[in-house]
């Protein structure tokens, strides 16, 4: 999944914010003609860890298996202040890049595990991955 947000905050926070998530990782089960070619190789797995992939234009594009989805919710947080002005520009945004929004705030109990002191962090919506012939490309 893609989980688009906006980050404000002073540059060295938001740099270790960047990097405290980068540090994450999410179980994450490989399709059957993935398990066939580790099998292949000599090491036979039924399961990974997937490093948290951040994609930052300042805008930032939040790369993790769609199973993991409210657990990452629940790391992030992306629930910040927003006034008429922001939340106009976030709706116009989110129909630009074509993502739905996210899960309710009541819905997610934030875990803290990600310093967010002086960072504000307000989600544009989230996006499901494609497929290609049944492997999902995160």
């Amino acid at each position: 999944m893609h989980l688009y947000l906006v980050a404000r905050g002073a540059e060295d926070r938001i740099n270790r914010w960047c990097n405290d998530l980068l540090a994450h990782y999410c179980p994450f089960e490989p399709e059957e003609n993935v398990r066939k070619a580790t099998q292949l190789m000599g090491k036979p797995t039924e399961k990974f860890k997937v490093q948290v992939s951040v994609r930052p234009i300042r805008l930032y594009e939040v790369v993790f298996p769609e199973s993991s989805y409210k657990a990452i919710l629940e790391t992030i947080y992306p629930y910040g202040y927003m006034d008429d002005g922001l939340k106009a520009a976030t709706w116009a945004f989110r129909k630009m890049i074509k993502t739905e929004p996210i899960l309710p705030e009541k819905m997610i109990k934030p875990s803290g595990t990600l310093v967010r002191d002086w960072v504000d962090v307000v989600s544009l919506g989230v996006r499901k991955d494609k497929y290609i012939k049944g492997i999902e490309q995160l």
